[in-house]
């Protein structure tokens, strides 16, 4: 019986070791931003465009994307169709900023250090290329994602 509280005790510690740094991290999720590119016509094109997201912060913190709905990093377009999508978060207080582009798929995981004190706003730059296939074509018309960027300190 000894030998079982032990066990249960460990295990317990062991599992709810993670949940207490995790509820001690202190998280903000900002408001909402739509990203369109327009004017997708024709299969093969490959299109860009961007946003600046100020962030207000008094210290160093962790910056993710976080689309708004399942599969929501795609950008989505009439009828439902989808182009193959990526990513790049560039600016100065960002210690590693995205050098190329980002998969859709790499990017909804990736977390982003900021390195400067203040308080302080920085403006991080969000850009997005949408690929049409090169067998197809896809309807015309607007092609847009949703997400939030969250803050953990």
């Amino acid at each position: 019986m000894v030998k079982r509280v032990v066990y249960f005790f460990a295990l317990f510690f062991f599992l709810s070791a993670p949940m207490a740094w995790v509820l001690g991290a202190t998280v903000w999720m900002g408001p909402t931003y739509d990203l369109t590119l327009p004017h997708v016509t024709q299969s093969g094109q490959s299109i860009t465009g961007g946003l600046d997201l100020a962030l207000q912060h008094d210290g160093p913190c962790d910056v993710t994307i976080h689309p708004l709905r399942a599969g929501g990093e795609v950008l989505t377009g009439p009828g439902g169709a989808t182009l193959k999508t990526s990513y790049k978060l560039t600016g100065a207080a960002i210690l590693v900023p995205d050098a190329d582009w980002v998969e859709s798929a790499d990017f909804r995981v990736r977390a982003y250090h900021i390195q400067s004190s203040g308080p302080t706003t920085d403006v991080l730059r969000l850009e997005v290329k949408g690929e049409s296939p090169t067998g197809g074509a896809v309807p015309a018309g607007d092609y847009t994602t949703s997400f939030a960027l969250t803050v953990t300190w």
